[in-house]
């Protein structure tokens, strides 16, 4: 009887993180401050893979961006989203540990944490980061 609400909490958690990762579109906004003309140009072309749904060519770009201008936030959320995306919690959690180097708010990326925590096996720690909040309103 334990295993059943396990596998249930499973697919629930499963659930959501996956309508998460396919309804939470990447920000199509410009950086808030001043970047290079080639990281924007990198994170636009990400944008339009992403929209394409080739997952790999737009980790590229993203890479690229980062490359670039490591400092820039919105690139380190798609990445992390996109790694998600390509079964990849590795590169998920170091862009999510450096978006927390960068100061960014936790809310922005705790969606990405929780999934990142289901993904290494540490469901628990998925729901804990979820109820610990916020979670910013756009995720």
């Amino acid at each position: 009887m334990q295993a059943r609400p396990r596998l249930l909490f499973a697919a629930l958690l499963t659930g959501m993180a996956v309508w998460a990762l396919l309804l939470h579109p990447v920000s199509a906004s410009a950086p808030a401050r001043t970047t290079s003309s080639e990281a924007i140009e990198a994170y636009r072309s990400a944008e339009t893979y992403l929209a394409r749904r080739d997952w790999r060519a737009a980790r590229v770009e993203l890479l690229n961006a980062i490359a670039v201008d490591g400092q820039w936030v919105e690139p380190r959320l798609a990445l992390a989203e996109t790694a998600l995306r390509l079964f990849d919690p590795v590169t998920a959690r170091e862009q999510v540990d450096k978006l927390g180097a960068l100061g960014v708010p936790r809310g922005r990326y705790a969606h990405l944490l929780a999934h990142v925590e289901w993904m290494e096996g540490r469901p628990a720690e998925a729901v804990a980061t979820l109820a610990a909040g916020p979670v910013d309103r756009r995720n």
